[in-house]
């Protein structure tokens, strides 16, 4: 996932159609599939892997080679780049027998909805310009998908937001819809947000028996608040705290040694960086300094070294890096006079 580009992408979503419980057996009855299997087969011949014709289960083996095959996903790239339009015009064809078969059933939309693309990591390119992998995928190729007929949701990265404009030029329509950190804290202080912990709270308990996995209330309310809102870094934190531990109930120390890792690695990830003075800003106002350098900025977002936070749009330091040594020494109000 961190390294997709629209070939693999294409694929994954021809894939979904042919493995829905609803849709699935129906588009897998298609000429169109059989089609776009058929060549897939042969492109994969080409670089050395065979796979069984009958879809179910050759596209289940094409997954998990995929998954476990170091390499496969370049070479299948490479290979399928010469048939971007023709994956583009199968998986049109596809979505429009669906369709056929939906309206049948009195069902007139069809919605695919693309996760997990805000892993896609942000890399500058080895070409001489200032585009990263983000430009590549985002701006340069995401936005053919459009001519595909179906409505779409993607799930992009946060930092694409300093680039609107050029978002904007390439997708017809586009409606961005901002999912920020949840407020465990009011800006600029350390007072709790009693709706925001309690939000985080009701999430979590879905998932897990928080009252066997802590415990006591402390230590969930802790968990929440060394999150800094970030749904993604509590889970970790909870996964972390209870493969450490032989036994469950979390204590509030238990979930301090598993914050103390995840500050070691960004400590290593941020050391001796110059904008360490910066942060405090940050953390203070809940804003980057004036003249902040655009493309540290979005680098610090998307390493959640800085979380965004919703009403008046404003940032902080995640916890994991307020931890940090580095950025303890780095406080102007500690400098020498």
């Amino acid at each position: 996932m961190r390294d997709v580009q629209i070939p693999e992408l294409l694929t994954a979503i021809i894939s979904a159609i042919l493995d829905d419980p609803a849709i699935g057996p129906h588009a897998r009855a298609s000429a169109t599939a059989r089609k776009v299997w058929k060549d897939v087969l042969g492109w994969l011949k080409s670089i050395g892997v065979t796979l069984d014709a009958e879809i179910p289960v050759g596209v289940a083996k094409l997954k998990l080679s995929l998954k476990t095959s170091p390499g496969l996903q370049k070479r299948y790239r490479e290979v399928s780049w010469d048939h971007v339009t023709g994956l583009m015009e199968a998986l049109s064809d596809l979505i429009q027998d669906v369709r056929t078969y939906l309206v049948k059933q009195d069902v007139h939309d069809l919605v695919i909805i693309v996760d997990k693309l805000d892993r896609v990591e942000r890399l500058p390119l080895n070409d001489g310009s200032e585009r990263t992998t983000h430009d590549i995928l985002f701006v340069e190729q995401l936005p053919h998908i459009q001519n595909v007929p179906a409505h779409f949701v993607i799930t992009i990265p946060v930092t694409l937001h300093f680039t609107q404009c050029r978002l904007r030029q390439e997708f017809h329509g586009i409606t961005d819809v901002v999912l920020p950190m949840v407020t465990v804290h009011e800006r600029g202080t350390d007072t709790p947000n009693e709706a925001g912990i309690e939000a985080l709270a009701r999430l979590l308990r879905r998932r897990i028996d928080t009252s066997v996995v802590f415990a006591d209330e402390d230590a969930l309310r802790h968990a929440i608040i060394q999150s800094g809102g970030c749904l993604r870094d509590l889970f970790r934190i909870v996964t972390t705290g209870v493969l450490n531990k032989r036994t469950l109930s979390l204590t509030r120390a238990d979930v301090d040694e598993v914050v103390k890792e995840f500050a070691s690695s960004m400590e290593r990830l941020l050391q001796g960086r110059g904008f360490l003075r910066d942060l405090h800003h940050v953390a203070k106002t809940g804003s980057f300094p004036e003249k902040f350098d655009d493309d540290t900025k979005q680098w610090l977002l998307y390493q959640l070294v800085v979380l965004e936070y919703n009403g008046e749009t404003w940032y902080d330091v995640h916890p994991f890096a307020r931890r940090m040594r580095a950025f303890r020494e780095a406080d102007p109000a500690k400098a020498p006079a």
